[in-house]
């Protein structure tokens, strides 16, 4: 995206996958997410990076969704999921017991504190993009859905500059997968850089259902493409794992199990 003169949160957001062994359990906490969300928005106003000179043909209108009946359990099938669905993950964000559910609340009752709207609204488009896998079209219904006129809604260098939240966020969340596995599983396509489920699951001694179940949450995340195959078993190739990003994984696993 070519972007210039708008001041919008520069969102090299540390947000942390979710880990949870009870995929039932909603009160499994998010960390780290509002604590560096504060850092970025406290120095939002001053960065002034150069931000959407040119909006994107392919931004999502403002009432595009809403206006012609969209919902998101029409592409729920998209998102990384284990059982939760729409109506499940959206709860999750808002009485879930995250982390950040104070803050969240907060701006979805037009409270914004300390942020100004802009801020507030990239507050909740990293929210969504990582509460929903990162599906554009579900982000956009969130934000034509709120509950109060939006800087969205009338500003088309937000709304780029929205999605372009939507693409950074680095993590996803999906209940039931934990970080060991999403750890073993993106080594091991990391160390074949193209292989079959079962080809991973002889790597990295994890069960093929486990597998099918982190594979999508890598593939949200940008990590990993999916390469469907008529006569043979799918193709999960890599399009950017690091050994920095391995090292992250175990970095979060080590602090959630020291909380």
């Amino acid at each position: 995206m070519t972007v210039s003169n708008y001041s919008g949160i520069d969102l090299e957001l540390s947000l942390k996958s979710n880990v949870s062994a009870n995929p039932s359990k909603n009160n499994t906490p998010i960390s780290g997410i509002s604590e560096v969300f504060e850092t970025y928005a406290e120095r939002a106003d001053r960065i002034q990076q150069e931000r959407c000179s040119d909006v994107p043909r392919d931004v999502i209108g403002p009432t595009e969704k809403t206006d012609e009946g969209f919902h998101p359990v029409n592409v729920w099938d998209e998102v990384p999921y284990v059982e939760d669905n729409y109506f499940d993950r959206r709860k999750k964000l808002t009485s879930g017991g995250w982390g950040n559910q104070e803050v969240v609340n907060q701006i979805l009752a037009e409270n914004f504190g300390r942020y100004n709207q802009i801020q507030a609204e990239s507050y909740l488009a990293a929210q969504f993009a990582f509460t929903f896998g990162k599906n554009k079209e579900i982000v956009a219904y969130e934000m034509e859905s709120l509950d109060f006129q939006t800087e969205y809604e009338v500003n088309p260098k937000h709304r780029a500059y929205v999605f372009s939240v939507v693409e950074d966020v680095p993590f996803v969340y999906c209940e039931g997968v934990d970080l060991a596995t999403k750890s073993s599983v993106a080594r091991g396509v990391l160390l074949h850089q193209e292989a079959t489920v079962s080809q991973l699951s002889e790597y990295a001694e994890v069960s093929e259902r486990h597998i099918r179940n982190v594979l999508p949450v890598l593939e949200a995340e940008g990590l990993v493409h999916r390469e469907k195959r008529k006569s043979a078993y799918d193709l999960w190739i890599d399009r950017g794992i690091t050994n920095s990003y391995l090292d992250d994984l175990v970095e979060d696993k080590e602090g959630l199990e020291e909380e």
